[in-house]
């Protein structure tokens, strides 16, 4: 290289292909390991993925080591369970996987093509299913192609379906009353903290085979009884309280008894019945929590002062039927009864 007259030769570059001595090398690059289904480097696989098996519907590619003209793409597993390839028809190939597979057709090919090693890739898997009813957007059988949660296949299914409640739209799944089904086994799940309150460890991993059922609150009406605005029926939503469905129903009339409200739970069969009596005064005042209510509850407010809940169960089951039998009759048959049965079933 030419240089400018008077001006400072630079020094000649030194090239290290050695390292210095006493230096030890850099260390070499990690090897990577394929972890796949390998429960020892990942132990948190549920038992179907850590022997992940082939099943009707499933694809695959096969091909034989250096024969490319044997390569076949897209080879589906049939619904019987068995595939065909080249000389080999009809292989079983249902609760196997991937390997024993590629070790069971590269025995009975080596019965027409000498030293032949056969190649297997999966290219879908669709025989392993979860299944999503009831008030979901997307409901039926979805594969599970993929490790997935239980907040992941609600997503998957664009969510919960939603209606028109009390002149509200609302999400129309009773979650209280939703389950997960597992081998025949209702799963501890609690739906209600998992998606109302984003408790994650109600968040499961979904298996195959599992059924999910989100019930309707179209159905779960509670009854309003009584001395209120507008005795009648209401939805049962997820944080519907008593005082909340004597609000929707019109609240108290001027002539309600607010210290003890009465909701029977269960039946109206003795046997089976709970009382449950409610401080509407109290509750009010912050002095005491309001309770959430469940499908087909009786709220009954009374005029008049009592004592004991047997004192005034016999009057709100007399108004439920009562009411139950008016509202029977004005959509069945029409309006045959002129005057109110009790005066405080009458609307303001």
């Amino acid at each position: 290289v030419p240089t400018i007259p008077g001006a400072p030769v630079p020094p000649e570059p030194v090239l290290d292909l050695l390292p210095d001595e006493g230096v030890p090398p850099p260390p070499a690059p990690p090897v990577m390991k394929q972890v796949f289904n390998d429960p020892k480097a990942n132990p948190k696989l549920a038992p179907w993925q850590e022997r992940l098996t082939l099943g009707p519907g499933d694809i695959v590619n096969l091909q034989v080591f250096g024969r490319k003209e044997y390569t076949r793409g897209s080879v589906p597993i049939g619904p019987d369970g068995t595939l065909s390839y080249l000389q080999v028809v009809g292989f079983k190939a249902a609760g196997l996987t991937i390997d024993e597979l590629r070790v069971g057709l590269t025995k009975e090919l080596r019965k027409y093509i000498q030293n032949s090693q056969v190649i297997v890739t999966p290219a879908a898997y669709r025989s392993k299913k979860y299944y999503l009813l009831g008030t979901i957007i997307d409901r039926g059988a979805f594969t599970l192609d993929r490790p997935m949660t239980l907040l992941e296949a609600a997503a998957r299914a664009r969510g919960i379906a939603t209606g028109l409640m009390e002149q509200n739209t609302v999400e129309i799944a009773d979650m209280r009353r939703a389950f997960i089904v597992r081998n025949g086994k209702k799963l501890d799940v609690n739906f209600t903290k998992l998606f109302y309150e984003g408790d994650t460890t109600q968040n499961i991993p979904l298996q195959p085979g599992d059924y999910i059922y989100f019930p309707s609150t179209s159905n779960n009406e509670a009854y309003v009884l009584g001395a209120v605005g507008s005795p009648g029926t209401i939805g049962v939503t997820e944080n519907l309280t008593a005082l909340g469905a004597i609000t929707v129903r019109g609240g108290f009339t001027p002539a309600s008894w607010r210290k003890k409200v009465i909701v029977v739970r269960g039946s109206t069969d003795q046997a089976k019945r709970e009382i449950i009596v409610v401080d509407a005064a109290a509750i009010l005042a912050g002095r005491q929590t309001d309770i959430f209510l469940q499908a087909r509850d009786l709220v009954f407010v009374s005029e008049k002062p009592w004592q004991q809940a047997s004192d005034i169960l016999d009057v709100a089951l007399r108004a439920f039927v009562q009411t139950g039998t008016a509202t029977w009759t004005g959509d069945n048959i029409g309006p045959l009864i002129k005057e109110p049965i009790l005066p405080s079933l009458q609307s303001e």
